[in-house]
């Protein structure tokens, strides 16, 4: 296959603009009942935080979780059918996912750090997750791990679900080396992103799938 020169590959590409706005609007008419849902949400914590963009930070990130949920739908057709999946759909899929959950993370802390936060169990459930996917993601660490004065072993695993134990690896707080890398998958229930969530103040790890989490978030509003 010949090498394209710049010139031909500028006559293939495409304005990104209008298909951007196209694949918006398409989710958000997809996504009809979830799009009222989250602008109702943003009106609220925007009350909480007035005179800021809180509410136009709410809905965006209301609209990257109604893009993520038709990829979502679109993931689990292709996991049912036991299909190929398109280039770079679930590397795209992947990146949004991270983006939504570190956006959902710095809301709650906002809310958190001006005592406006629902004082709930379920809503200091929801950011104990948050937290602990996105000080991994962000920081490559084990959120708390300094508080808890963290030192544990690592193994991961074989193909047949067993742990390499040749291969464990030491994490403590205190190496300027230390890295976590979270266990990540697809829920086979809804086709949305799954973390494997390992938390300094917890003795097991936690579950977080992401349409879980979104759910949980717009129900505290």
């Amino acid at each position: 296959m010949e090498e394209l020169s710049e010139g031909d590959l500028k006559k293939l590409s495409v304005p990104v603009h209008p298909l951007l706005e196209q694949i918006f609007i398409s989710t958000r008419l997809r996504q009809c009942a979830k799009h009222k849902q989250w602008i109702a949400t943003s009106m609220k914590i925007a009350s909480k935080i007035p005179d800021s963009l809180a509410m136009c930070k709410v809905q965006f990130i209301g609209d990257i979780d109604m893009l993520l949920r038709c990829m979502e739908e679109e993931e689990l057709l292709v996991l049912s059918k036991k299909e190929k999946e398109p280039i770079f759909g679930l590397n795209i899929q992947t990146s949004f996912s991270e983006m939504w959950v570190c956006g959902v993370y710095e809301i709650c802390r906002a809310l958190i750090q001006r005592k406006t936060a629902p004082d709930t169990e379920e809503f200091r459930k929801l950011f104990h997750i948050l937290e602990g996917i996105r000080v991994t993601l962000d920081k490559f660490e084990i959120a708390k791990d300094e508080k808890n004065n963290l030192k544990c072993d690592f193994a991961p695993l074989k193909q047949d679900g067993s742990m390499d134990l040749e291969k464990a690896q030491t994490y403590a707080h205190d190496n300027i080396l230390k890295a976590h890398i979270m266990p990540t998958g697809i829920s086979q229930r809804t086709g949305a992103m799954l973390w494997i969530v390992t938390h300094a103040d917890d003795k097991q790890p936690l579950e977080g799938e992401r349409q879980t989490l979104s759910d949980a978030f717009l129900n505290l509003f």
